[in-house]
């Protein structure tokens, strides 16, 4: 079986779609922000050579099969109705680590900041009315002692989250809040000057 045809592990029937708490930020650039999918998955490439390669891999064919997978990750999350629930996992890996070509960024087992998109996402839809659409939980990881925590919630809600523009700038420390704050204003003035 070629690579690019390996079914997506993030789609098995009525389970939920998985997307870790840190990769919520792309979904938001792409909803929020109205960034194209190769726009973000371009953005593998500012980051540094040794992550790159870890993303895409050394051939230009592991790279091509990985942004098909990446790219086949969002469009999938776009197609879901607003119904459809979504699992915000920290920790657990998801379409994007799964399409990685060697991941080992994905299983280093460093502080995770997967818990600070967690806990936005749940206060936003706190401060939203929206509390009762989210549903907590614990997963217990093959090789690992202790269960990491995850929150459920419909595609709509989460996607109205993404739609407030205080969602990226929530899951930041303070100290560099105002500098990003300062970026995604120009972002969207410059968007915003695009021609339709």
């Amino acid at each position: 079986m070629e690579l690019a045809t390996i079914p997506p592990a993030h789609l098995t029937g009525d389970n939920p779609f998985i997307v870790r708490g840190h990769h919520t930020k792309h979904l938001f650039n792409i909803i929020g922000m109205g960034l194209g999918i190769e726009e973000i998955i371009d953005r593998v490439d500012t980051v540094g050579d040794e992550y790159r390669r870890d993303v895409f891999g050394d051939t230009d064919e592991s790279e091509a099969v990985t942004r098909t997978r990446i790219r086949n990750y969002f469009e999938d999350y776009l197609e879901l109705d607003d119904e459809s629930m979504v699992r915000v996992v920290d920790g657990q890996k998801d379409g994007i680590c799964n399409a990685c070509a060697i991941g080992k960024h994905c299983d280093d087992s460093g502080p995770s900041s997967d818990k600070i998109y967690i806990k936005t996402i749940k206060r936003m839809a706190r401060d939203k009315g929206l509390s009762d659409q989210v549903t907590e939980g614990e997963s217990r990881q093959p090789g690992k002692r202790k269960p990491k925590k995850y929150i459920e919630l419909p595609a709509g809600i989460l996607n109205t989250i993404f739609n407030d523009i205080d969602f990226f700038s929530q899951t930041l420390p303070p100290i560099i809040r105002f500098g990003v704050t300062r970026r995604i204003d120009r972002e969207i003035r410059r968007r915003d000057r695009k021609p339709q």
